[in-house]
């Protein structure tokens, strides 16, 4: 499949899961609930989707498991658990989750170093154009963004970090002949096996109203689309910073998408910045 239909395809995924995420928290979701829809319930899916089809196997050298298992500790766990924490303690919380997301930058310019990736100006034009309009799109007037107390930035560069070098360890796995299906299979089991370590650590259960049940399922399907479609676009695209800089882009549709669903607020500044982003996407695009 090509590379920019994978790319839309996650783009719109990932608005669906957030708005599901958004949903379960306004029901008072555990967190330890929705964290293990997202992780557990794809891995579930995943290993359905290697049992039913002949070309796909969970066989994998012990040196791409290990690999694996570093990134889905590092990169994916400890990643998650300095976002979170970056947003917690920022004064402006989407700009925190603005410089997160602009990673694709990074892995821009590092995919023609590392893999011999293809780069243009009007991709590399595009992802700055999305990152720019980003910072218009989540400042906040009244909020500030360096205070006294700053340890929101470490959080934050290090879940910047910590995504970057997720998504550069996918390619050089799919390079290595590694399935997208496999690697994700343990990718998403060993993150499951750390949230449930937390879990009993902290002495929590993960208990599931009813009533949320559905809910619950459609988060742990939507994740396992969204993942399975980005891998297979970092896998097939010429460049893993256009696909990891149109999943930033997707802050803008969400604005919109949150602001007709959740009546968040719409103003002249955030739809400037959608309509720059909307631009990054179609130099990356054509």
């Amino acid at each position: 499949m090509n590379w920019i239909l994978l790319t839309i395809l996650t783009f719109i995924s990932s608005i669906i899961l957030y708005v599901l995420v958004r949903l379960g928290k306004s029901r008072n979701t555990q967190p330890g609930v929705l964290n293990f829809s997202m992780f557990a319930l794809p891995s579930v899916l995943t290993a359905v989707y290697i049992l039913i089809n002949d070309n796909l196997s969970f066989r994998i050298s012990p040196q791409h498991l290990l690999i694996i298992f570093v990134a889905a500790l590092f990169f994916s766990y400890l990643g998650n658990f300095l976002s979170i924490k970056g947003i917690q303690y920022a004064k402006n919380p989407g700009f925190s989750l603005m410089i997160q997301k602009s990673y694709g930058a990074l892995t821009l310019f590092l995919a023609p170093l590392f893999f011999k990736a293809s780069i243009d100006l009007k991709g590399i034009l595009g992802t700055f154009l999305i990152i720019i309009f980003g910072v218009v799109l989540s400042f906040e007037k009244g909020k500030k963004i360096i205070t006294r107390e700053n340890k929101w930035i470490s959080f934050t560069l290090g879940a910047f970090a910590a995504f970057a070098l997720l998504t550069l360890t996918a390619k050089y796995l799919f390079i290595n002949s590694v399935s997208v299906y496999t690697y994700l299979f343990y990718l998403m089991l060993f993150v499951t096996l750390f949230s449930l370590i937390q879990l009993t650590f902290k002495r929590k259960s993960l208990r599931l109203n009813n009533s949320l049940f559905l809910l619950i399922l459609l988060i742990g399907l939507m994740s396992f689309l969204f993942n399975l479609f980005m891998n297979l676009a970092l896998e097939a695209a010429p460049n893993i910073g256009y696909v990891n800089a149109a999943n930033t882009g997707s802050i803008a549709a969400l604005t919109v998408v949150s602001a007709i669903i959740f009546k968040d607020e719409l103003n002249i500044q955030k739809l400037v910045g959608v309509f720059g982003i909307f631009l990054g996407l179609v130099l990356i695009f054509i």
